[in-house]
């Protein structure tokens, strides 16, 4: 498969909340101690994507220990280039997102 820099689609709210349910109901959910989603500043997909030569980004799935000792779901967020490559170059890897819970909406998807 070739990289052609596409990706992504917009899907419906209610595709959004069965993705999310599947999720949060699959047999992993126990180790993700309940974390729904991960909040980041506009800030930071600004500078990924303000890198010379970045047409997109690129998010990892990982996991650390929080403050409590226990092991969380956590994301990792690079830009890419246009042959598909992640760019390292400039050390601009983005984490420390905002978990829900705690900081969760007060409405939409994540309520």
């Amino acid at each position: 498969m070739s990289f052609d820099g596409t990706g992504g689609g917009i899907i419906s709210q209610a595709t959004a909340e069965y993705y999310m349910n599947n999720y949060q109901q699959g047999p992993t959910y126990t180790w993700n101690q309940g974390v729904k989603g991960h909040y980041f500043s506009k800030d930071f997909f600004q500078d990924l994507l303000g890198q010379a030569g970045a047409v997109g980004i690129r998010i990892y799935y990982g996991s650390k220990v929080n403050t409590s000792n226990v092991i969380v779901p956590d994301l990792i967020m690079v830009a890419v280039d246009s042959d598909g490559n992640d760019i390292l170059s400039n050390e601009i890897i983005v984490d420390i997102s905002k978990p829900c819970p705690p900081l969760c909406p007060t409405s939409g998807l994540g309520t």
